[in-house]
Order: structure tokens, then C-alpha cells, then sequence
């Protein structure tokens, strides 16, 4: 069985990358303070299970630690599409981090 190509992709602010380019600093300060949320989703032949439920989990948990940001949940869906065409057909879980901004 081959490994489907979708593991070789990243959305990374809204961009389809190549994984290698999709890189956060490990001297980002978010991961010192851990200033951030994310959202684990199950992907079975490039349907979803509970997306919306798991993007409005997302926003409310940044919420409930005062970390702002600036997107909808149907532009997280849409970047969700952009991934899954690479592949509709694979089976995988889609992790979601969001990392807050934590310079002065």
C-alpha cells in the first residue's frame, strides 16, 4: 500500500505548501509560553468527521485565552478544501495549531 501524497503538504496561513517549507522557529515564543489552541479531525477518503464542530471548538478555545484572531470559520474551512484536494481520496488526521503572538 503506498503512502498517499497528502502527508507531503502543509496549509500554513493560507497557503498550500510543500511540508518543508511550512516551518514556526523553534525560538518562537509560543511554544515557550504556550500561547496557542488546536484541533485534532479525523479524515476518512477526504471527508471530515465533525468539521465544523471542530472549528468552532478552535475559535472558542482561542477565545477563552484571549488569543484574537483574524479568520472565520468558513475561511478555515475553505484552507481545509485546498488540503484535501491534494488527495480526496486519502484517509489521515489534520491537526490545526494556532500559535498567538507573543511580542510586545
Amino acid at each position: 500500500m503506498s503512502r498517499s501524497n497528502i502527508f507531503d503538504f502543509a496549509i500554513f496561513n493560507g497557503q498550500l505548501l510543500p511540508v518543508n517549507e511550512a516551518k514556526v522557529s523553534i525560538f518562537n515564543q509560543a511554544f515557550f509560553s504556550s500561547f496557542g489552541v488546536y484541533e485534532s479531525i479525523k479524515v476518512d477518503q477526504g471527508r471530515p468527521f465533525y468539521l465544523m464542530d471542530h472549528l468552532c471548538r478552535l475559535l472558542e478555545s482561542a477565545q477563552e485565552i484571549e488569543l484574537e484572531l483574524d479568520i472565520t470559520i468558513d475561511t478555515l474551512a475553505e484552507w481545509f478544501n485546498l488540503l484535501v484536494g491534494v488527495d480526496p481520496a486519502a484517509t489521515w488526521s489534520l491537526k490545526i495549531i494556532v500559535l498567538g503572538n507573543t511580542e510586545p
